[in-house]
């Protein structure tokens, strides 16, 4: 049931995406990466289906396969919250803007 819960919640993140982004101010222009967005999809899509083929040809590796899961999901946690917090250097000629956490707090009620 997890399987397929993920693959239909990453099929319907574009479509919620759409909604929310058409109920915004229509002149607002939110610009979507829909080839970035489409290959992420792709790239869950692509591991849940080649796990559920390899569990099912292959049923004495299934243990051994959720731990290596397990590991790979925490390592690409603690990889997205390095490089999140991660300073990154600015374009050549740009100024580097605020960070998150030095912004004023009417910044995050709207």
């Amino acid at each position: 049931m997890t399987a397929v819960s993920t693959l239909i919640s990453a099929f319907m993140l574009p479509v919620n995406l759409s909604l929310y982004v058409s109920l915004l101010d229509s002149e607002a222009g939110v610009p979507i990466p829909w080839g970035a967005l489409l290959q992420g999809i792709g790239s869950i899509a692509a591991a849940i289906i080649t796990g559920i083929a390899v569990s099912t040809k292959f049923p004495q590796w299934k243990g051994w396969m959720s731990k290596i899961g397990n590991v790979s999901g925490v390592c690409m946690i603690l990889l997205t919250a390095i490089v999140a917090v991660l300073p990154k250097k600015p374009p050549k000629g740009e100024e580097r803007g605020t960070p998150l956490w030095g912004k004023e707090a009417s910044f995050y009620f709207v």
